[in-house]
């Protein structure tokens, strides 16, 4: 009516429909904070890889590992169903695995959550990268000199001076995978998130203002 409401938000302790939002606010919760966390720890190790070990093809590998920044945003998902699908190369024709109702398979939430790790990891890497070659080498080769072992160089001066880069790599990531539509509307299955509740709400439902209260809810 162009008046101001708080009538979508009544969801929230509806008794019918209230514990299936709260429910998909919990599965969004867990889905942003382990593909952030997943991938912030494989964009790490890419990284430290890359510029501080000798790995052989390190170029190749870089730009390989680049990839998934400018594939399609459902390119990764199909992939992840055409190898562990329910008839999946890799499930089904290699490791012989008949899933069958109930059994854990590539869709849900623990699904969605390796795809988005796969998919955004190369930020973390850029990031964490980018700290790394700016990172002045003569303050782990002190450490080296006074004979403190690699691995204490590792935890009390590198990883300290990588804390700032670290921290932005899990905000971005969280932020990323809040905000994801294509993977989870490909493999979520039973389980919900909310990017996927405010699409069906505005293009199945055909109710805008309860997308909006539901963007409002995931903006928050």
């Amino acid at each position: 009516t162009g008046e101001f409401s708080l009538e979508y938000f009544t969801y929230l302790v509806d008794p019918y429909y209230g514990p299936h939002l709260w429910r998909t606010i919990r599965n969004t919760m867990v889905m942003g904070v382990s593909a952030a966390t997943g991938g912030t720890v494989l964009g790490f190790i890419f990284a430290y890889a890359l510029v501080r070990c000798s790995m052989p093809l390190a170029r190749p590998i870089h730009y390989v590992t680049l990839l998934p920044t400018i594939s399609p945003p459902f390119a990764i998902a199909i992939a992840a169903i055409l190898l562990f699908g329910r008839k999946g190369l890799i499930t089904r024709q290699i490791l012989g695995i008949r899933p069958g109702p109930g059994s854990n398979d590539i869709y849900g939430l623990d699904g969605v959550i390796f795809v988005q790790i796969v998919t955004f990891f190369p930020v973390a890497y850029l990031i964490i990268r980018a700290m790394l070659e700016q990172i002045d080498a003569s303050m782990e080769e002190a450490a080296l000199s006074l004979g403190a072992s690699k691995w204490h160089i590792f935890r009390t001066v590198t990883l300290p001076l990588l804390a700032p880069g670290i921290a932005a790599s899990f905000r971005l990531l969280s932020v990323e995978s809040l905000a994801d539509l294509g993977n989870p509307l490909l493999l979520g299955g039973n389980s919900s998130v909310l990017s996927t509740e405010i699409y069906l709400a505005i293009n199945g439902q055909f109710d805008q203002q309860k997308g909006a209260a539901l963007s409002l809810i995931l903006l928050v």
